[in-house]
């Protein structure tokens, strides 16, 4: 018995995204492969393209990537920021926003940044 009934026909797919605009995430500090002797580490960031998001820093501060600290409902436009004790070593780090009222519309910064923090405690 052959399947192959279906390969005779056309299909015709259509996908309308107008309805679910992309949301847009931007890092903007500490800036990629930089290097600093802070105390605490402020990490700035903004998102686009959504009127609501809860973002989340990510990282390997603990010596594994992983959820560090998220903000929630924040409006979308202005500079936002994390302050994390992320001392002492070589760290990768991005943002994810994901859409206060749906979780169907998401986004991460388009690639990790890494810094080097010098700072020790004395």
């Amino acid at each position: 018995t052959s399947n192959n009934d279906w390969g005779d026909a056309n299909w015709t797919f259509t996908l309308d995204n107008s309805t679910s605009p992309l949301m847009n995430v931007s890092l903007a500090f500490p800036i990629n492969a930089s290097s600093m002797n802070l105390s605490k580490v402020t990490f700035n960031y903004t998102f686009s393209n959504m009127d609501y998001a809860n973002c989340s820093l990510y990282g390997n501060s603990t010596g594994s990537w992983a959820l560090n600290v998220t903000s929630t409902n924040l409006s979308s436009g202005p500079t936002y920021f994390f302050n994390e004790s992320w001392i002492n070593g070589t760290f990768i780090w991005n943002v994810y926003c994901v859409n206060y009222s749906s979780a169907n519309t998401f986004a991460w910064a388009d690639t990790n940044w890494t810094f080097t923090n010098n700072y020790t405690i004395s």
